[in-house]
């Protein structure tokens, strides 16, 4: 990437005057081109120089530095990380007294080992950097090895080499500052990816902060909450935006100088009646959000309750009395009835409770909530009414892809159209209509992206769930959240994306659209005032370009569709002004939709809900661990408990059976608590395993899918299918194998030759195509679970002993290919000790449960 004059104009007069970027060391280094990647000197680009020169700066002045890069190209994080390792390595060189430097990586996943043995200065590789190990045959431990100087077929400056520092990698630690304190490292290296919250970030720049250590992170998502933690914490951020010259997913080249089209169409003409309640709720809970203390923890769950009850209203993607009885069968959903009970609960306890300002708000909110949901059993939602106007006759005339906030929504609107229009999902992507999320719309570009820098030629083979490679023109249902707003950057890619919203909701869009602009655009003012932080000098008449727009919000039209067969007129009048405050008090209660499973999703009443229960509790058990940790859990949820014996394991438990001295297994920072999840995190954006990842994704959502059509179709059920599977060869005896297979909570069949056998009862072609592959993804994965099994429970019985506290690499090789070891995951797993169990009475929400704290 060349950056343009323009941009190079301003950046000139801060090129000699940066420190280090003129001191010899750096000009040899960067002067004269001495870094390479996979033996090329090509893709290393001006934004890589000045990305290297504002990381070294910070360093030499100890300021926290975070670098937003501009796109996947991954030369990108090595490169920098790379500059300051060398730098740090020459400084020994010149002062022979200093100690041996140690740096701490802090990642969200595996790959940074593979990313540096591209990486070279000369004819040294920067994975030197790490111990290096070897395998011998028949073990599964790795032996250290001393490194040489003549490696990768090349000689290596072996001064150089002494000198570099040491890394130790920390992957999603539970305890950064524990293995802050193990290591007493020099400096520390933050890689946030593109993943859109780092829950370890604050703990260590908070703890870095207080030890004064030198911090360089970098992130590949503007949109994540990683730029935010940042700048709350005090460090500076620069961030380059997105350039001209960012690669599009189709043309792999570049050139957007257009602003992106955020085209809103609202659906104001649907159902006055129903908008106008929704829009007085919306009102409501802001004035009872405004108004609300931070101490008041009934009020401030019941305005969560209150959020999301107003969200599934305006959500609904399908006939009321279709999603109330098919919703629990989905994770992730739950019933709207559900959720009116309990935000009625938590009012007669607020009633009893408080008298306020806020109770009446709250009161105005229930009212109009209420009256928008039984108005909702009479006619069809208006976002229904929307998508099968757009089923019977597209007018686009391009691919339209449908992007729903979540899975169970997309699930539930493929089985309407099914159900009540026969209309099946292959219909749709004969008439162009895709549908898709948020997350999963995020994921297929992310990978596609990363796979054409490293691969152009096999960027486009993997079977995509949609159509990237061909002109398509993304739909929003309602204005995304503060939550999945990090899932959005690819989608401002294209040049014209539409939303569907509720009139009153055009306010709360622009404020959005405005919020994603700033972190979007390229900034020159901003960067000019984070390298004035960098420098001695001033330079106060320093003109930089105004930042263009990356998006634009145009006229709102109106849409006009049909409900219960009868036509509604537009009307634009509204009954309340615009809510300019709607977007930061929303901040504060709205829920994350991201709890639904990646794989899981359930299938008819014969498997039964995984939603069951109030959303809240009226007791909890509040547990204490030593070192400060604490947790408040439901009477009826389960832990992993260690338990000692002859080989020390883990076993799940009901947290109303633990006593004090039970020592429990948490991997931090994970809503589910189990080894598969854990795996995935380390390796979701490891090029050879994302292609097998998406492989799984794929057959654990068409096979729930083309059940169902066939199930409604002959009116069959599971039973059925098994009989049909036993005379096609399969050596399935029971319906709970299929339960387990629809359920997801299986990778694959043990036969792959099952996986053709659905293909072809329920005529699913990729199935039918893919089913070796699918076989080999669980395989890898499987084989990885097992090996991680096997040495966790080792790793307990060490910490049984007390081996744990000692400072060790751990080399147990999991995965060859991708040189995956536990220690990749053990700084994810804590042990602790119960130190007291207090039963709580009061009302409490679900939602809350589970999180692992520290106090202090």
């Amino acid at each position: 990437m060349v950056l343009s004059d323009n941009i190079l104009g301003w950046l000139t007069p801060f090129a000699d005057v940066i420190p280090r970027s003129d001191e010899p060391l750096f000009t040899e280094l960067w002067g004269n081109s001495r870094f390479s990647y996979n033996t090329s000197k090509s893709l290393i680009d001006q934004v890589d120089l000045w990305s290297a020169k504002t990381v070294c700066a910070a360093m030499y002045l100890n300021k926290p530095l975070l670098i937003v890069l501009p796109d996947r190209s991954p030369q990108r994080a090595p490169i920098l990380f790379a500059s300051c390792l060398v730098m740090d390595a020459l400084d020994g060189m010149f002062f022979q007294d200093s100690e041996h430097h140690k740096v701490i990586y802090f990642g969200t996943s595996v790959g940074i080992r593979e990313q540096l043995s591209s990486v070279s200065v000369g004819d040294l590789y920067l994975d030197t950097v790490f111990p290096m190990y070897k395998t011998l045959r028949g073990h599964n431990a790795a032996v250290a090895i001393k490194v040489s100087g003549k490696r990768h077929k090349g000689r290596s400056n072996k001064n150089l080499l002494s000198s570099l520092p040491h890394v130790i990698c920390a992957y999603s630690p539970a305890d950064p500052r524990a293995i802050i304190d193990k290591f007493e490292p020099t400096w520390l290296a933050l890689d946030c990816s593109d993943t859109h919250e780092v829950s370890w970030l604050p703990a260590v720049l908070e703890y870095a902060s207080r030890l004064d250590l030198p911090v360089v992170a970098w992130c590949q998502n503007p949109l994540g909450t990683t730029v935010d933690t940042f700048r709350r914490h005090g460090g500076l951020v620069f961030k380059w935006g997105q350039l001209n010259s960012i690669p599009t997913p189709r043309t792999g080249n570049s050139s957007k100088e257009n602003p992106s089209l955020l085209k809103p169409n609202s659906l104001v003409s649907a159902h006055p009646e129903l908008t106008n309640e929704l829009e007085k709720a919306t009102a409501a809970l802001l004035d009872a959000s405004k108004t609300a203390k931070q101490d008041q923890i009934l009020m401030n769950d019941a305005l969560k309750i209150g959020w999301r009850y107003l969200q599934a209203l305006e959500l609904l993607p399908v006939p009321l009395n279709l999603y109330e009885a098919e919703v629990s069968k989905f994770w992730g959903g739950t019933p709207i009835a559900r959720i009116r009970a309990a935000l009625e609960r938590f009012f007669e306890e607020i009633q009893i409770e408080e008298t306020s300002n806020d109770q009446q708000h709250l009161a105005r909110a229930l009212e109009a909530l209420i009256k928008a949901h039984d108005s909702l059993k009479e006619v069809e939602p208006p976002y229904w009414s929307f998508i099968l106007s757009l089923a019977m006759s597209n007018p686009y005339s391009h691919n339209v892809i449908l992007v729903f906030s979540s899975e169970y929504r997309k699930q539930l609107t493929i089985f309407g159209l099914l159900s009540r229009a026969n209309i099946s999902e292959e219909d749709l992507r004969n008439k162009g209509i895709w549908l898709t999320t948020y997350k999963e719309l995020y994921r297929t570009f992310a990978a596609q992206e990363t796979r054409r820098f490293i691969s152009p030629d096999t960027a486009d083979v993997e079977p995509l769930s949609v159509p990237l490679n061909k002109p398509f023109i993304p739909i929003l249902f309602g204005v995304p959240s503060v939550s999945q707003t990090p899932y959005l950057e690819p989608i401002f890619r294209e040049n014209e994306l539409h939303f569907v919203i509720y009139d009153y909701q055009s306010q709360l869009l622009f404020n959005r659209a405005n919020a994603w602009n700033r972190s979007l655009m390229h900034n020159p003012a901003q960067l000019i005032e984070v390298l004035g932080q960098l420098t001695p000098n001033k330079f106060d008449s320093i003109s930089s370009p105004m930042p263009q727009n990356i998006l634009q919000v145009v006229g709102i039209e109106a849409i006009s569709i049909k409900i219960n067969k009868l036509e509604q007129p537009t009307s634009t009048e509204r009954l309340l002004e615009p809510l300019d405050i709607v977007d930061e008090i929303s901040k504060l209660f709205e829920l994350e939709e991201e709890s639904e499973l990646d794989f899981v999703t359930l299938d008819d009443s014969e498997i039964g809900s995984q939603n069951e229960g109030n959303l809240w509790i009226e007791n909890q058990i509040y547990l204490e661990f030593d070192d400060g940790w604490c947790v408040s859990f439901s009477p009826d949820d389960t832990v992993q408990v260690v338990v000692a014996g002859g080989e020390t394991h883990t076993q799940e438990r009901f947290v109303r059976s633990i006593r004090p001295g039970d020592r429990i297994l948490f991997i931090v920072g994970q809503q589910r608590q189990n080894l598969y999840d854990l795996i995935i995190s380390r390796v979701h954006a490891h090029p050879a395993i994302e292609v097998h990842l998406a492989m799984i994704r794929r057959w654990h959502e068409e096979f729930p899918r083309a059940y169902k059509g066939w199930r409604k179709r002959n009116e069959n059920n599971l039973t059925t299918l098994l009989s049909l599977m036993q005379l096609e060869g399969s050596q399935v005896t029971s319906t709970q194998t299929l339960r387990q297979w629809l359920t997801g909570s299986v990778l694959c069949p043990e036969d792959s030759n099952d996986l053709q056998r659905l293909a072809k009862i329920l005529n699913i072609p990729f199935l039918s195509d893919n089913f070796k592959q699918i076989a080999k993804a669980a395989g890898r994965l499987g084989g990885i679970h097992r090996a991680l099994s096997r040495r966790l429970n080792r790793w307990l019985n060490q910490e049984a002993f007390g081996a744990i506290g000692e400072v060790e690499v751990d080399t147990t090789v999991l995965d060859k290919e991708l040189g995956l070891t536990f220690n990749d995951f053990r700084d994810s797993l804590i042990v602790l000790t119960v130190t007291s169990s207090t039963q709580r009475q009061g009302l409490f929400l679900r939602q809350g449960m589970g999180k692992l704290l520290r106090k202090g």
